[in-house]
């Protein structure tokens, strides 16, 4: 299955999607698709640049096939902002049991392991986080396409040593300060 670019263009009528069997993904497929809530996807799911930027009421996204053991799976390090002025707020893995999401105020943060070394990523409604010492690796796209966020700061005794690709791209930041621990 393949959808073209901006195919589906401001089709608001659109709430939920199942893309599970999506092969070749334009750029800008959904772009604009304000009634657009949740999305089902796989590991196999094609995913273009942009693929959903603005639909600003995409909050939850849905893995079928996707442990948080296997993160990297869905972190598209090679596209860019997929999630572009969405609100992710939740990610549905097929298995629960190893992943951690904390809430700190209104900012749903998911995290790969229990220990918190791997961010995944970062609600779209952050304007400011800190990221926790435990963390070693933001993963790709973490924060990428949240317009709002503007500060990045990061918990005093900082064992970050990797950031993914994109894991900042579309952002408002205005300034960001990196660990010495970084490395690549």
């Amino acid at each position: 299955t393949s959808i073209g670019n901006e195919t589906f263009y401001g089709c608001t009528a659109l709430e939920s999607l199942d893309l599970t069997e999506l092969r070749v993904a334009g750029r800008r497929a959904f772009d604009a698709c304000g009634g657009l809530r949740t999305v089902t996807l796989s590991r196999f799911t094609a995913m273009g640049d942009e693929m959903f930027r603005n639909c600003s009421n995409l909050t939850e996204l849905i893995y079928t096939d996707v442990t948080p053991e296997e993160i990297d799976a869905i972190t598209y390090p090679t596209v860019a902002s997929p999630f572009a002025g969405c609100n992710i707020s939740r990610i549905t893995f097929a298995d629960r049991s190893s992943y951690t999401v904390e809430q700190t105020g209104d900012v749903q943060a998911i995290y790969a392991d229990a220990d918190k070394t791997t961010l995944v990523r970062v609600g779209q409604n952050a304007t400011t986080f800190e990221v926790p010492a435990s963390v070693t690796t933001i993963a790709a796209n973490a924060f990428s396409g949240n317009t709002r966020l503007k500060s990045v700061t990061f918990a005093t005794g900082s064992a970050l040593r990797s950031i993914g690709n994109y894991a900042f791209a579309g952002t408002g930041l205005e300034r960001i300060d990196l660990p010495a621990t970084v490395s690549s």
